[in-house]
């Protein structure tokens, strides 16, 4: 399949396959999409299945160092592992130019329930972020780490943000999947007022000293009702 111009950019994608009826599964053989330059390859033989729902066994995608797996089964019930490792900022910036200009994210996600009432674990780790716009590339690295339990309508978070020694956030509480719930997060830490130089030195100004963050938010994600200082 190719298209000349698919939201401004040429794009392909080749698949060999083999259905097998009468077994209800498709067995991949090979893939390979390209888009924005990259080239997306499916990196081993997979299946999937449809004879009860959908299963995804040993689904394993690269492109450039970034590597996607999916084994386990999406329907109707949730027993689903995933995972995306080495997505760096070139891969970022292929799609999306102008956001990243260093920096790496690892994610792993462990799903039971079911996609409307999910549970396990999500855990997101990203290294060395650094933004490429003029007013904040001179910003100390970002590094995050959050890990989010999922109990069906809900999530418990634990959010840990740092950039460079004298920033340091923590995010921990409990947050609804959809707009019906209860939020309840508290927000704490400290952060440089230095970090805010890169924007205002361009204006004739400084700022130096350090904010404490000490907030809360309660309510539900359509009127949140923050408060602390």
């Amino acid at each position: 399949v190719q298209s000349p111009h698919l939201n401004g950019e040429p794009a392909s994608f080749d698949a060999a396959a083999r259905l097998n009826v009468a077994a209800h599964e498709l067995g991949l053989q090979q893939a390979q999409a390209r888009y924005h330059g990259q080239t997306l390859r499916l990196l081993a033989p997979a299946r999937l299945s449809y004879a009860d729902g959908l299963a995804i066994n040993k689904l394993r995608l690269g492109v450039q160092r970034a590597i996607i797996s999916v084994d386990g089964r999406v329907a109707p019930a949730l027993d689903l592992r995933a995972s995306v490792h080495e997505l760096n900022s070139a891969l970022v910036s292929a799609f999306v130019p102008g956001v990243l200009a260093a920096g790496s994210l690892d994610a792993d996600a462990q799903l039971a329930g079911t996609s409307s009432a999910p549970s396990g674990l999500v855990t997101v780790k990203a290294t060395g972020l650094r933004f490429a716009g003029s007013t904040v590339r001179d910003l100390h690295a970002v590094d995050l780490h959050a890990t989010a339990h999922l109990k069906g309508n809900a999530a418990q978070l634990d959010v840990q943000l740092s950039a460079g020694g004298a920033s340091q956030l923590t995010l921990a509480g409990n947050a609804p999947l959809g707009a019906v719930g209860a939020l309840n997060i508290k927000l704490s830490g400290k952060l440089d007022a230095a970090l805010a130089n890169s924007i205002l030195e361009a204006r004739g100004q400084r700022a130096e000293g350090a904010l404490s963050v000490d907030a809360t938010v309660t309510g539900n994600p359509r009127s949140p009702e923050i408060g602390g200082t």
